[in-house]
């Protein structure tokens, strides 16, 4: 009588445990993806960056025709109490 009213329903341990292990399998390559991603992002905003900046310096050389040096050239950080200012 016991076994004509049981019925066998529901995940067993080692079919919860195998979906689970994929599961966190496609999060992690998700993640990975965005990871490198984020640090390409990265990566072009600091080029940009750069290229901005060595356009802004170009500029200024060619309009006052020195580079914009905050300190002689001759003068040492050790020396001069007012360096780079």
């Amino acid at each position: 009588m016991k076994n004509r009213f049981y019925k066998k329903s529901g995940f067993t341990l080692i079919e919860l445990s195998i979906s689970i292990l994929i599961i966190s399998l496609l999060i992690a390559g998700f993640f990975s993806m965005i990871n490198g991603s984020i640090a390409k992002n990265k990566i072009n905003k600091t080029n940009n960056k750069i290229t901005k900046i060595y356009k802004a310096i170009g500029v200024f050389l060619a309009n006052n025709t020195r580079l914009p040096c905050p300190a002689s050239l001759n003068e040492s950080m050790n020396t001069s109490a007012p360096f780079g200012q």
